[in-house]
């Protein structure tokens, strides 16, 4: 895949040699013009849509960084007991990718432990570091690793068990809290938050968990001081006990609801062009029914209240207002262009637009827009799946079966201007 258009970058500051390597000639345009190899393999689909098929090099991006494995297997080769290298990616929990090291030591008279490895990249961001290992006394697979790397096994993933793990009843274990943000399924008494997978933003999730729990005024930086459970867990049971702390779902609902900070900054005016859409789509395969769509939508709507609110003016400023029906009509006709990039007035209309699109008699999209100030990029996962859910069930002639909801997002917005105060 390669880019060009006004907004592309000159090329890389003070690095002429790779600016000259991935900023070339645009055949296609004025000339002088460039365009950038970007090193992603893509095709362009039936569906007039880009499908991502892989690398065209040993780049990869772990945590918004990106790196080169060929360099980590330099790294890992000028280590006396490793003969030969080969670094891997492998994807770890939902939202995390983790870095894994495959390696050969040379000589089975000696092991070489993950910390010689750490040892043999010390001049290396420590986001190069291994987090996970395997060794062989032979060749996995025959060198050179550049040629022959996708055909070497993948090392096992490493989990929790087998560590000492704190009981699960022991007061202050963080344990839970973390393994619901790591994705595991266990996570031990000496388990290393960040040799798991985590990162500063899932911290920052495993601190705000922790402090509405336990009422404590944990920071971000207590996991990075105290990154194993045993230490996380001796900081909670230390920590002062924030008395006035705001809890999340404790505050009663006012008459007139006001927007929550982040909304605030939302222009509600703008509906052309369509800077706030969010699209969306689903494909079915198979018998289709339309009547069980417009209950599962009323079913979900229900349940996710931010999809039936609008935000009208008033003298004393904007507010949210719950609207009792606002399910919209699958069935209604426009083309597939208007559903996705017409844009929405949320002081008058819901922030969601829905229709269904028939290529065949088993053959159905669903096509979806929502507007940012309702729905955000992390919303679009649990809105799938709670339609999926709630269609089968109707699709079946019964209701989905799921548990309320703990907080709406009007239980967020008074939370949030608590904490911040009235001006945030």
């Amino acid at each position: 895949m390669h880019l060009s258009g006004a907004g592309l970058a000159r090329g890389y500051h003070l690095r002429p040699g790779l600016t000259a390597a991935t900023f070339v000639a645009n055949p296609f345009g004025e000339p002088g013009s460039r365009m950038f190899r970007s090193g992603d393999h893509i095709r362009w689909s039936t569906n007039s849509e880009f499908e991502f098929l892989g690398r065209a090099d040993d780049q990869v991006k772990i945590r918004g960084l990106r790196i080169e494995l060929g360099e980590i297997d330099a790294a890992l080769s000028d280590h006396p007991d490793i003969t030969f290298a080969a670094p891997w990616c492998i994807a770890g929990p939902p939202g995390i990718r983790c870095s894994s090291r495959m390696y050969c030591r040379a000589s089975p008279r000696r092991s070489t432990s993950s910390s010689s490895m750490h040892e043999s990249g010390g001049s290396s961001p420590i986001t190069w570091s291994p987090r996970q290992s395997c060794s062989w006394t032979r060749y996995p697979c025959p060198p050179p690793a550049s040629s022959t790397v996708r055909r070497c096994p993948i090392p096992p993933s490493r989990t929790a068990h087998g560590l000492d793990e704190i009981p699960r009843h022991r007061p202050n274990t963080p344990s839970p809290t973390c393994s619901q943000v790591l994705g595991a399924s266990a996570v031990g008494a000496d388990s290393s938050f960040f040799d798991l997978g985590g990162d500063s933003l899932s911290a920052t999730r495993v601190v705000s968990r922790i402090n509405d729990r336990w009422g404590t005024d944990l920071g971000g930086r207590d996991v990075f001081d105290a990154p194993t459970v045993a230490a996380l867990a001796t900081r909670i049971g230390e920590s002062t006990r924030d008395t006035d702390r705001h809890r999340l779902g404790a505050i009663p609902l006012p008459d007139r609801l006001p927007l929550s900070p982040a909304q605030t900054f939302i222009d509600r005016t703008v509906t052309a062009p369509a800077h706030y859409n969010i699209p969306f789509t689903l494909r079915v395969r198979g018998a289709f029914d339309h009547t069980a769509l417009r209950r599962a939508v009323a079913d979900v709507l229900e349940r996710h209240r931010p999809l039936r609110t609008i935000y009208p003016d008033t003298p004393a400023g904007p507010y949210q207002h719950l609207l009792a029906d606002a399910v919209p009509d699958p069935r209604r006709r426009r083309n597939i262009r208007a559903v996705l990039t017409a844009g929405f007035d949320v002081r008058t209309h819901p922030p969601l637009r829905i229709r269904v699109f028939e290529f065949g008699p088993d053959d159905h999209m669903i096509a979806c827009t929502f507007h940012h100030i309702g729905v955000d990029g992390w919303s679009l996962a649990p809105l799938a799946r709670d339609l999926v859910l709630a269609y089968s069930a109707r699709a079946d002639d019964s209701a989905p079966q799921w548990q309320d909801l703990p907080v709406q997002y009007a239980d967020y917005t008074l939370w949030r201007r608590a904490v911040l105060g009235q001006r945030g």
